[in-house]
């Protein structure tokens, strides 16, 4: 349960430090809204910040007592309105109504001020597994009046770690970043030019090895580093050449020789053509820090969710685009990822 933050000074407010709890394949963070304590999930894979109601399916299931104890839950009349209007917010998780409301955040004891956030009413899941809202942390997004504001361009915070460490699971958030990552930086891709509604954290992709066999065979390709992904979520396209690969190593010998899987071993190699390359290997089987809990799942993102470029798709559905595809905790436990939102920086410690 969220347990309530009581606002304070931290290091004249340079560094918001907030733990994080892991539960049903995602890891969460507690903050209040307008003194109202919410949980949810830790997303650097969305811009905003969101707080559930208790409606619809989920009401008339009678199933709020539960959900609200858990997540916390809000009315939609929360805080102040911001005057924009409702709208729809699309996730590869999720399709979701949002009003949005103004009220004061208060997260790792530090009071961080007046933001806009989403308040949903009805959600249609696409078949995740987290059962709590979004705190998504991506800062920049396309100048675009749909676009709704972001948590983090609300705020003077510029870097922030996710700390994936067992035992030092923590989020931070900087102003200014006093040390950087000593191990290995990669810059991030803008995927505006292509499109995207916003500046995610995507890092080119070199390699993609689905049981030993090397699947882009050089096609363009970018990963999205997402802790709101369990494992790895891919376009439709990749996805049937998984499937096809775990086939084939099935049946040979081989294929996948020393490895403690036969089937459904997944690596990528990520960096730009001229920088450091890393490689990020799934983690499969039972997770021992996480209590037993297996976080290789591989999906296809699902249709309803729609594509990364999917407005501009629709004005201009030939340009070239690169894959995309979203690699979540699978590929991140155990590490220490710092991200400069003003440099277009990562670094991985």
């Amino acid at each position: 349960q969220a347990q309530a933050a009581q606002p304070s000074e931290q290091a004249a407010h340079n560094k918001v430090s907030i733990p994080l709890h892991f539960e049903r394949g995602a890891y969460y963070l507690n903050f209040t809204a307008q003194g109202q304590q919410f949980r949810s999930v830790l997303d650097t894979g969305s811009p905003f910040v969101l707080v559930a109601t208790c409606t619809g399916q989920r009401k008339a299931a009678g199933k709020c007592e539960n959900f609200c104890r858990r997540y916390g839950c809000a009315e939609k009349t929360i805080g102040e309105p911001t005057g924009l209007a409702d709208n729809f917010i699309v996730t590869s998780g999720a399709r979701s109504t949002a009003s949005w409301r103004r009220g004061e955040i208060v997260i790792g004891g530090t009071l961080i001020g007046s933001i806009a956030f989403g308040v949903v009413s009805e959600t249609d899941s696409f078949g995740g597994n987290a059962g709590g809202t979004n705190f998504g942390i991506i800062r920049t997004a396309a100048d675009d009046p749909a676009i709704r504001p972001t948590f983090l361009g609300q705020t003077k915070y510029r870097y922030f770690i996710v700390d994936l460490r067992p035992g030092q699971e923590f989020l931070e958030f900087y102003i200014k970043l006093l040390s950087q990552p000593r191990t290995l930086m990669m810059p991030l891709v803008d995927l505006r030019g292509y499109g995207a509604p916003v500046v995610y954290y995507a890092v080119d992709m070199r390699e993609l090895w689905f049981d030993g066999v090397e699947c882009l065979e050089g096609a363009s390709a970018v990963a999205i580093l997402d802790t709101g992904t369990t494992g790895l979520s891919l376009p439709p396209v990749l996805f049937d050449k998984y499937t096809l690969m775990r086939r084939f190593a099935s049946t040979s010998v081989n294929q996948t020789k020393g490895s403690r899987f036969r089937t459904g071993n997944v690596e990528v190699s990520l960096g730009s053509a001229t920088g450091s390359l890393g490689r990020f290997t799934m983690l499969r089987g039972p997770v021992e820090s996480l209590g037993g809990a297996r976080i290789d799942v591989v999906t296809p993102i699902p249709y309803d969710a729609g594509d990364t470029f999917y407005r501009a798709e629709q004005i201009n559905p030939d340009a070239p685009r690169p894959f995309v595809i979203f690699l979540g905790l699978a590929f991140l436990l155990g590490r220490r990822l710092c991200i400069d939102t003003e440099s277009l920086m990562v670094g991985f410690d």
